[in-house]
């Protein structure tokens, strides 16, 4: 249970309860509470109404969507649909009867949750404007929505804070740029939650994710400091004026975030023909890193300027225009640097044998977020499918337990033949498994003997812990949604448009070696796990592990994605690493 939850909250919590007690009692129905879930990940059905002031429940009946019109227990009842409405709609009426008693109480304590800042360790939260202003305006369009309150300062002391990218307390200064984000407003226990570096557990035994700063989440270093610095000012940035395109050799634009490949997307959709940078490039004045894309009259005829200008007002992108092929700093237009970009065609693994959660993130990616066409293969009729109307496959996370030696096989050879395939955790076991690809679990031979010796130290370790301590013992081995600092390759195409720091969600203790080529991000040492639990023998066997990768297959590519950046969908920093996957890293 996270610290910032009240003693009223608890309270009533207990009291609601109770109240279903005496009904549950009364029908001699089973029931129990306290012992499966917790409140501290705040992106629940209870937990971000807590951190917002109110009293948060969860209520679940045994048979979920599998039950039907019954279910046989072992005892040998049955629990049939009737029952669970009626236990269902009991709760409700109970919860209703409770708070009706208790409304004056509920008020009071409602208003006084919002009445004064929270106690907390950190009273300000500093996020460094390094330039990139998609970043800062997807962060505030975020705070706006969630009501948290923010702004500029005007400090001209040096601070010390904790420093998220490091871990470390370091010195830092308050530009006039940055966004300061201070506890002393009416959202100061939501803002404390979503913003602390490292969550507090009073016990690791959790059941879900245990890290989410928004710094994290967002890519964007970061500070909290015990100073009590207030915003001052409000963040300008800059408007954007629309493009007033006239026929020229070409046109360039930058690739720095997920709205840049939604233009992208767009051009594509619309049967423009593009090219991209894979070395930088200074043009006009300005300088463009690798990714930038380019649209030229040549691929396009005349005209071409009209649509383009229309496009990229529409998703508010600045182009700049390229007068000549001749570069002065860079490669030439015409260079095999400045790459064509075929359109993809783009299919979707999902139904029975993946994870429903992340094939509906991954669709979501694709329709709501970059707006590119996907289809989706269902695995039941998978192997039925013509896999050559496909340059690229997405593999989400999931077991693929009907995936037998034959589907492999055809996966197998559509990569050799020039398939890309986006292969998402749990997908990796299955490849890994099929013997597609060269991933190892180990760097060397003696990482190997040495993991060895600590698995059978484990196993000797285990024959002695009393039976009612073996799931404490066994969380070493478990990692709870925790961050680690990935260093990465950014001259890779699977990660342009980034520096060469990212932030990654593990949450799961898949491990694998170093790639021979490839590897564009990786944990380098245990001392990059940042925040959320992880077990320390998770923590010593995913140091020197590969995260991201890419390899060549035969005439095609395998992308490895060992962390999920789309997960859950609230991972904003890695959406344009998968934009990446799609349109660059196989093409």
């Amino acid at each position: 249970m996270h610290e910032v939850i009240t003693d009223w909250q608890v309270d009533f919590q207990t009291q609601i309860g109770k109240n279903h007690a005496k009904y549950f009692d009364e029908n001699n129905w089973f029931y129990f509470t306290k012992q499966r879930f917790d409140l501290l990940y705040p992106s629940y059905g209870d937990t971000y109404p807590t951190y917002n002031g109110s009293i948060g429940m969860t209520y679940e009946q045994g048979g979920s969507g599998r039950a039907g019109l019954g279910v046989i227990k072992q005892e040998g009842d049955t629990l049939t649909l009737k029952d669970r409405i009626a236990h269902h709609y009991t709760t409700g009426l109970s919860t209703v009867e409770i708070s009706s008693q208790n409304t004056d109480k509920l008020i009071q304590q409602f208003e006084a949750f919002y009445s004064k800042p929270i106690n907390a360790k950190y009273k300000t939260y500093v996020l460094k404007n390094d330039g990139n202003a998609d970043k800062m305006k997807d962060l505030m369009q975020w705070l706006d929505v969630q009501g948290i309150t923010y702004g500029t300062a005007s400090y001209g002391k040096s601070l010390s804070g904790y420093h998220y990218g490091s871990g470390q307390t370091r010195s830092f200064s308050v530009g006039s740029n940055d966004l300061v984000v201070n506890v002393n407003q009416p959202k100061s226990v939501l803002t404390t939650v979503l913003f602390e570096p490292k969550t507090k557990l009073n016990d690791s035994l959790t059941y879900d994710i245990t890290a989410w700063a928004v710094p994290y989440a967002f890519g964007l270093e970061a500070y909290a400091t015990t100073a009590d610095v207030r915003p001052s000012g409000s963040l300008t940035m800059e408007k954007f004026s629309p493009n007033k395109l006239s026929p020229a050799y070409g046109y360039i634009f930058n690739w720095q975030s997920l709205k840049d490949a939604q233009l992208l997307a767009e051009l594509l959709k619309n049967e423009m023909k593009v090219r991209y940078t894979t070395q930088p490039v200074t043009i006009g004045g300005n300088q463009f890193d690798r990714g930038a894309v380019i649209v030229t009259q040549r691929d396009n005829g005349q005209g071409y300027h009209e649509l383009l200008e229309k496009l990229a007002n529409k998703h508010m992108r600045e182009l700049f225009v390229i007068e000549t092929g001749f570069v002065m700093d860079g490669p030439d237009i015409g260079s095999s640097d400045i790459a064509y970009l075929k359109a993809p065609k783009v299919a979707l693994i999902g139904g029975e044998g993946t994870s429903s959660l992340d094939f509906g993130a991954t669709w979501h990616f694709m329709e709501q977020n970059l707006g590119y066409p996907v289809t989706t293969i269902g695995a039941d009729y998978f192997s039925y499918v013509d896999l050559a109307d496909y340059d690229v496959l997405i593999m989400p996370n999931g077991w693929y337990s009907d995936f037998n030696d034959r589907t492999t096989a055809k996966v197998k050879e559509w990569v050799q033949s020039g398939g890309t395939l986006i292969a998402v955790q749990g997908a990796i076991r299955k490849l890994k498994g099929a013997e597609i690809g060269s991933l190892d679990s180990f760097n060397s031979d003696k990482e190997k003997s040495d993991f060895e010796k600590i698995d059978e130290q484990v196993e000797e370790e285990m024959k002695l812990i009393p039976n009612s301590e073996q799931e404490r013992y066994e969380i070493r081995e478990y990692v709870a949604g925790a961050v680690f600092h990935v260093a990465m390759d950014n001259t890779h195409p699977l990660a342009y448009g980034y520096s060469k720091d990212y932030y990654s969600l593990k949450t799961s203790r898949d491990r694998y070696g170093y790639l021979d080529g490839g590897n564009v991000g990786v944990i380098k040492s245990a001392n990059d796990h940042l925040s959320g639990f992880a077990g320390e023998i998770v923590k010593k066997k995913v140091g020197t592990s590969m995260v991201f990768g890419q390899e060549r297959v035969g005439s095609g590519q395998i992308i490895y994605m060992v962390d999920n950046p789309l997960f859950r969908s609230f991972w904003y920093d890695g959406k344009l690493l998968f934009a990446n996957a799609i349109f660059f890293a196989g093409n």
